[in-house]
């Protein structure tokens, strides 16, 4: 199992390759990656490769990571690296349900589509602002951005469109949107006029006003939404807290809140681990990983239960380690959701968990096209270096010539000057 987080000098990210434990002492000796040039300011698993991951960072590059399965040693070479952004990376994510295709937005306030393993930028979208908020449609038809003009847009990124923007939030602080899997709604976050934090829930076949508005409370701290598409349920959470809110997504479309988990000690960033890392014998419905200043933190969601047996209720299936489609299925305009698979134990192996690299097919597009423009310039150059050789032979030629002529002449006058002086 893996991780990974922000090391101290806030240039590489560090990864804890042991077992999952309750807690993770910052002070073990962690190999690092030492990559980029900047501070890492995203990570993303490829969700069907446990042994990939790609990193944005301030650089303005993205890389590809192959993690050896005995990860002991700093990771120093990048699989791929994806040029292109002409600003700081803010946010990357892979596509749900297709191979190997990716998105990024920069702080160059663009949308950029990529195709990983042929390192070619396929879609470029102008977002007009500071990105906040990235993420995918579970079918992949649509991203949606939330950035610092207020507006959150739904984004055709094979059409290079657009199609929805949304004032979601009048406050003036970071605000985010997602997809709720498969029910046709989004959820925006972020802050009323009176700064206090919301949260609206939109159908995305109707976007000029909320179906639905939660208030939550008046703290500071910029919404952190995880949702559950098999259960339904919305985790809650911020940077600088200590509290998990659990949400339940009602018939009415309004997120009823259940439940939280509580802690005087703030985490400085979460994250939720996908549902096979899951104890599905102890009936645990969701884990997070909370970081803080000294250590990180494995925080397990556990529904109890009388019977030890497989609850079919609380595990629906879920997303499949195996990729729908390929990036260029995709990308021809072929779209499917996510491939499902049983969390009961024994039912399933997971392809996710084996050693895969990826490794780019060849040179991208962008490399392709520099290589042809200078391959055909050097061989320009080595004409005009031919002709002028031969134009420098030539010249050499004339100039013996007339030096001889020269030297003839001078010899006529030298005699002349003898006869006159007689």
């Amino acid at each position: 199992f893996f991780f990974f987080f922000q090391a101290e000098d806030g240039i590489r990210d560090a990864q804890e390759s042991r077992g999952l434990g309750d807690v993770y002492k910052r002070q073990v000796q962690i190999p690092l990656i030492r990559g980029h040039a900047g501070p890492i300011h995203d990570l993303d698993f490829n969700p069907f490769n446990d042994y990939v991951l790609a990193t944005g960072s301030e650089d303005t590059t993205i890389k590809i990571w192959n993690i050896p399965e005995e990860y002991t040693q700093d990771l120093n070479e990048p699989a791929i690296t994806l040029t292109g952004h002409q600003k700081k990376i803010g946010l990357i994510q892979f596509h749900p349900s297709a191979e190997n295709v990716l998105a990024s937005v920069s702080y160059d306030e663009t949308l950029r589509i990529w195709d990983v393993v042929k390192q070619e930028q396929r879609s470029q979208i102008n977002i007009k602002e500071t990105p906040y908020g990235l993420d995918w449609s579970l079918d992949g038809k649509l991203v949606a951005t939330a950035s610092r003009d207020k507006v959150c847009k739904l984004i055709d990124p094979r059409a290079n469109q657009i199609v929805h923007s949304i004032s979601a939030h009048e406050g003036p602080k970071s605000q985010k949107f997602i997809f709720l899997g498969t029910t046709g709604y989004g959820l925006s976050c972020g802050f009323s006029k009176t700064f206090e934090r919301e949260l609206k829930v939109w159908d995305l076949n109707k976007l000029d006003t909320p179906v639905s508005v939660t208030s939550v409370d008046s703290a500071a701290g910029a919404l952190l939404p995880f949702f559950d598409e098999d259960t339904g349920c919305l985790y809650l959470t911020s940077k600088g807290e200590g509290l998990i809110r659990f949400y339940e997504l009602t018939d009415e479309k309004k997120f009823h809140l259940n439940g939280d988990y509580r802690s005087n000690v703030p985490g400085r960033a979460y994250g939720f681990l996908p549902k096979t890392s899951l104890d599905v014998s102890k009936h645990e419905i969701a884990r997070f990983l909370k970081l803080t200043d000294n250590y990180i933190e494995s925080i397990r969601i556990i529904c109890p239960r009388k019977s030890d047996d497989f609850q079919e209720d609380l595990f629906p299936e879920a997303r499949s380690e195996e990729p729908a489609l390929t990036a260029d299925e995709w990308f021809s305009g072929r779209d499917e959701l996510p491939k499902r698979r049983s969390l009961r134990p024994g039912a399933h192996t997971a392809a996710g968990g084996q050693v895969r690299a990826i490794k780019a097919s060849g040179p991208s597009q962008e490399l392709q096209e520099r290589i042809e423009k200078l391959t055909a310039l050097v061989g320009d150059l080595e004409t005009t270096v031919n002709n002028l050789q031969g134009q420098v032979g030539e010249r050499d030629q004339v100039i013996q010539e007339l030096r001889a002529q020269i030297q003839q002449l001078q010899t006529e006058n030298d005699t002349l000057k003898a006869q006159g002086s007689q």
